[in-house]
């Protein structure tokens, strides 16, 4: 079950990313409630006041940044 989502990361283009379940969520801290629940993580995430950006958000950028390098 994963679907799309676009995000806008600090002073970046919007950033498409594609969420992830349980199964293959990247996120390292897989004791967390919100591990694999794309929706929560995300709300939890962008509602602090420091916009924290998720595992897969992270990655997505990373990824981002080494196309744009080549």
């Amino acid at each position: 079950m994963s679907h799309i989502t676009s995000i806008n990361v600090s002073n970046r283009e919007e950033v498409i990313i594609m969420d992830y379940d349980g199964s293959n969520c990247p996120c390292k801290r897989v004791k967390c409630e919100r591990h694999g629940n794309c929706a929560v993580c995300m709300e939890h995430h962008h509602s602090s006041k420091r916009k924290l950006l998720t595992a897969c958000e992270r990655l997505k950028v990373k990824e981002e940044d080494k196309k744009r390098e080549k």
